[in-house]
């Protein structure tokens, strides 16, 4: 699917077999290779393993973003993967774009094209990203196509923390919020409107890495939990916040919900405590 005229999305669902994706992820990198004489790189979004074969024009190269392969070895991959249940850091963030704008600028018949096997969010959080960089920190040339990558970032839903990612890149490249270099010290978390009553947990990472799991909480009525943290957690950078119950119906651990921020976002000296809505939560498929 071509976005603009320098910017393709190659998706793929989760369900198709590993031998008719590779037929089609093959035959779109020839075609694309005999439309472009070649020039063009790919970013491959996914932390499974990816069959791309290696190419044979010289001058095509690939960004990979998902996990390292030995297939890629020999090319020039760009690695910068993620979950697709999750929001990208935003340092990640940055640096796809700037990768991205660096590659078309160096000659204008370059192109890239943007790969996901596995749903469509992670290709979609890149292209809402890269229209932000462009309305302000790319060339007049491609600010003409932020309509069309616009149009593409509405027709597809991302998860809240997705969203607020994307729009926290936005306003920190517009300086429209000032980093906070300061951690964010958390001492107690409050959840309202739980609709049962049953014993749950909370479990934080910073940078994907465990930092602090909570003993089990129960909730004191009217549907309002309240957990202290003693000593309180200090938090800094990409923070991941789950809450998980004890155990279901199923006598099972499952995750009730889950949101990302990131701590350089947060103005320490004007917010005494940070909310976030029930529309600004994600999501697990169970829908609880």
């Amino acid at each position: 699917m071509k976005i603009v005229p320098q910017l393709y999305m190659l998706t793929f669902a989760s369900a198709d077999c590993d031998d008719l994706y590779s037929k089609s992820v093959q035959l779109t990198i020839k075609m694309l290779a005999s439309k472009h004489n070649g020039k063009f790189k790919i970013k491959n979004k996914d932390l499974r393993r990816e069959k791309l074969e290696k190419p044979r024009r010289k001058l095509l190269q690939i960004f990979n973003v998902s996990k390292e392969r030995n297939e890629l070895a020999n090319l020039n991959v760009f690695e910068c993967g993620w979950p697709e249940c999750l929001a990208p850091a935003l340092e990640k963030l940055c640096t796809i774009c700037k990768e991205m704008d660096r590659w078309l600028e160096l000659c204008t018949d370059n192109v890239v094209v943007i790969h996901q096997k596995g749903g469509f969010r992670r290709a979609a959080v890149v292209v809402s990203a890269f229209m932000h960089y462009c309305s302000i920190c790319a060339s007049e040339s491609q600010m003409l196509e932020h309509l069309a990558m616009q149009q593409y970032c509405k027709q597809h839903s991302l998860l809240p923390s997705q969203r607020r990612y994307v729009q926290n890149f936005a306003n920190l490249l517009s300086e429209r919020i000032q980093v906070n270099s300061e951690p964010v010290v958390l001492y107690t978390l409050v959840v309202r409107g739980l609709t049962k009553r049953c014993p749950v947990y909370f479990k934080i990472y910073g940078k994907m890495v465990p930092v602090f799991t909570s003993n089990v909480v129960t909730g004191s009525g009217a549907e309002v939990l309240v957990a202290r943290f003693r000593p309180p957690v200090s938090l800094r950078g990409d923070i991941l916040l789950k809450c998980c119950s004890a155990e279901d119906e199923f006598h099972q651990k499952c995750t009730l919900f889950q949101c990302q921020f990131n701590t350089c976002t947060v103005n320490n000296h004007s917010c005494r405590k940070i909310v976030f809505k029930n529309d600004e939560l994600d999501y697990p498929i169970s829908g609880r």
